[in-house]
Parts: structure tokens; C-alpha cells; sequence
């Protein structure tokens, strides 16, 4: 089992900073876990400022982004490729950065 530890890097053009639901979402996935699937992690956002929608998109200079996608509207995070918890790859640990855009 791998655990998926997210933080997120906040972007915002007006004065007060968005909210987040979490300062760290945590997840756990398990080697053999269908890619597309839902890790059972939600990222949600709040912008009192807009009354408009959040949107959310995975920092794409992290190296483990490219293992999960994020829901745009929904935040939703699901695998997006396949993790081997086997040398030489190793993988047992995942952290990303999630941003968010007001629309």
C-alpha cells in the first residue's frame, strides 16, 4: 500500500486567499489499484471573494503529479497511471501539489 500525501499551492489574484476544506489530504493506495479509479481523496476549495466556480489542476512540476489527475470541478484525485511498489521504481510515497483557478 502507498500513501498519497497532497498539499496545495494557493494562486489567487484578489485579496482574500482561498479556503481549503484540509491543509493536507491523505490517501491510500494499493499497487494493483485500477488507473481511473477514484483514491477516495476530494480536494475542495472555497473562494470568499467569488461567487464564481473553483477550479483545480495538479502542479505540474511535481514528479508524482503525473501519477493522479485532478477532478477540474470536482476535485476529485484518481490514479492516472500505474504505481509499482518494486524496485527499481520504488514508489511508496506520493506528494503533489493542487491548485485551483476561480472562473
Amino acid at each position: 500500500m502507498s500513501r498519497i500525501t497532497n498539499s496545495h499551492l494557493l494562486q489567487d489574484s484578489n485579496d482574500a486567499a482561498p479556503i481549503f476544506s484540509e491543509t493536507v489530504y491523505r490517501g491510500n493506495v494499493t499497487e494493483n489499484y485500477p488507473v481511473g479509479n477514484p483514491v477516495g481523496v476530494i480536494v475542495l476549495a472555497t473562494d470568499p471573494e467569488s461567487e464564481h466556480s473553483v477550479t483545480y489542476f495538479a502542479e505540474a512540476s511535481d514528479p508524482h503529479s503525473a501519477f493522479f489527475s485532478v477532478g477540474r470541478t470536482n476535485g476529485v484525485i484518481s490514479l492516472a497511471q500505474d504505481v509499482d511498489y518494486d524496485p527499481p521504481a520504488n514508489h511508496r510515497e506520493f506528494t503533489f501539489r493542487v491548485n485551483h483557478t476561480t472562473c
